[in-house]
């Protein structure tokens, strides 16, 4: 059917038409001469669509709103919603401008000034009808119900990334190390994944992108609910849980509250109540899933009557520690089921308290639970180190990395 007879058929001009054609809103099947002027073919279906353009341009639609509807007919709601609203507005106007009108007197002369006065008066704006807020609410019900699965699956490394940093800060001396970012990278990965599936597009996207779009963040959903609950739980049990780490003399023997040294059966008699100002100290405590670790160490040099005197004082308790109640009431000053051991390592003398699972000495490598405590003194020089180390995950304590 020819353009002159679609136009006498839908009541609109040849302009109005070919203006439709070229914004993609029909697409007539055509033939083009060799000069490039087209000639158009209109089929009925041809002519129902524009006669439904042409219905809903009477009603308000605009040109970029009847393309987005024929692309996602699920944009319509968002769309008649806002039309809705646009001419609501254009009533509450007019109503308005009607109402300053009738209370103007029609048997009056009026200037431009008084004319302008009596308009100018304040109007009350009226509230949007019930049935237009009810489907606000509806629409925002049925998107966030539509979405739910990605904002929960969003939202849960979050507030498990939250209850990470209270866990971790909760710590005397947190470290955020490369670890800790390389965790809070895999924890976040979803978080940030779904948030650019979701975001809603600036261009109204083809019927095939839509599909594949949909494809995608049903994958990524699936992935996600796989991968999320996992990395949250270990993001809360292992990555959160340390380090705590200080090399600060002035915070010798200030523990975290959930580190056990202070319970160790010799950690309390051996090192002392506090570091001279020329002291070395350091402190590690680590704690996840695969179980604790902690580290402590002092080191420092005495004049010479302090020095002899403290190394007295470990011998008789590490004497004590040994000797058998001389009565039945009596009690050894350190009670222990700790072995010991006397070596020279280096040029250090060193008394120690160990415990292993493999039964190995100390000083050789160790890959399983350890508990080991030493004290260690070089005459020549009147130096005294006080270490601890224990470990219910295995790894190298520090006392094997420093220089002996």
């Amino acid at each position: 059917m020819k353009i002159k007879t679609v136009c006498q058929e839908t009541g609109l001009s040849d302009r109005t038409i070919r203006y439709y054609i070229e914004e993609e809103l029909i697409s007539p099947h055509y033939t083009e001469n060799y000069l490039g002027r087209k000639t158009f073919d209109f089929s009925p279906e041809d002519i129902r669509e524009l006669q439904d353009i042409a219905i809903l341009r009477k009603f308000g639609f605009s040109i970029e709103d009847i393309r987005r509807i024929k692309l996602n007919p699920w944009q319509s709601i968002t769309i008649i919603a806002e039309l809705r609203r646009q001419k609501q507005a254009l009533i509450a106007e007019n109503t308005q401008a009607l109402d300053a009108l009738c209370r103007l007197d029609g048997n009056k002369v009026y200037t431009v000034a008084e004319l302008a006065a009596d308009l100018a008066a304040p109007a009350t704006d009226k509230p949007l009808p019930p049935e237009d807020r009810l489907v606000r609410v509806e629409r925002l019900l049925w998107l966030l119900l539509k979405r739910l699965p990605a904002i929960v699956l969003a939202g849960l490394p979050l507030v498990a990334f939250v209850v990470g940093l209270v866990i971790h800060y909760s710590y005397a001396y947190p470290v955020w190390n490369g670890f800790r970012w390389y965790g809070t990278f895999l924890l976040l990965l979803p978080t940030v994944c779904l948030s650019l599936l979701y975001l809603p597009g600036r261009k109204p996207l083809t019927q095939r992108r839509q599909t594949v779009r949909k494809w995608v963040r049903g994958v990524a959903l699936v992935l996600c609910g796989m991968y999320v609950p996992l990395i949250c739980f270990s993001w809360i049990i292992h990555f959160s849980g340390g380090p705590s780490s200080t090399t600060n003399p002035s915070a010798y023997l200030k523990l975290d509250e959930s580190c056990p040294a202070p319970f160790h059966p010799i950690f309390q008699k051996l090192f002392p109540p506090s570091a001279p100002e020329n002291g070395e100290y350091y402190y590690w405590y680590e704690t996840s899933v695969f179980g604790e670790k902690y580290d402590i160490f002092a080191q420092w040099v005495l004049p010479q009557e302090a020095f002899e005197e403290e190394v007295l004082r470990v011998e008789k308790l590490y004497d004590q520690s040994t000797t058998k109640p001389q009565k039945p009431y009596a009690a050894p000053l350190v009670e222990s089921t700790l072995e010991q051991v006397t070596i020279q390592e280096g040029k250090y003398t060193c008394l120690i308290w160990y415990e292993r699972s493999d039964g190995r000495m100390p000083f050789s490598p160790m890959r399983s639970d350890y508990q080991v405590c030493i004290f260690a003194y070089q005459p020549a020089t009147r130096q005294v180190r006080y270490i601890l180390c224990e470990s219910t995950q295995g790894g190298i304590p520090y006392y094997l990395e420093i220089d002996w």
